[in-house]
């Protein structure tokens, strides 16, 4: 299957954390999956709020057009939980940004 990535949302690179993007990924899941976003734990399996495969490919539609790179097609699966998907993607992003070193997250 051939993804684009949308164009990226604009970001200061100085606020591209682990933080900026699970908040901003947990209000996408909860808008897409119809879950109340005070009563969603990041570190639960998605599988369990019912994210299917589709959902989870426009999830991570979603962060790669986030932080404008483009993730695995099993990113999802292989980081199940929101905050382990975050920080694979943000770890991802450090690796090739070019104003990103030393950022902690």
């Amino acid at each position: 299957m051939v993804r684009t990535v949308p164009e990226q949302k604009s970001h200061d690179n100085s606020i591209i954390d682990h933080s900026t993007i699970l908040t901003e990924l947990t209000q996408f899941v909860c808008k897409r999956l119809r879950l109340n976003a005070a009563a969603f734990d990041p570190k639960v399996d998605l599988a369990r709020y019912g994210l299917d495969s589709m959902e989870a490919v426009q999830l991570t539609v979603e962060l790669e057009r986030l932080l404008g790179i483009t993730l695995e097609d099993s990113a999802v699966f292989d980081h199940p939980t929101l905050n382990a998907l975050v920080d694979h993607a943000v770890r991802a992003w450090r690796e090739i940004a070019p104003d990103a070193e030393g950022q902690g997250a």
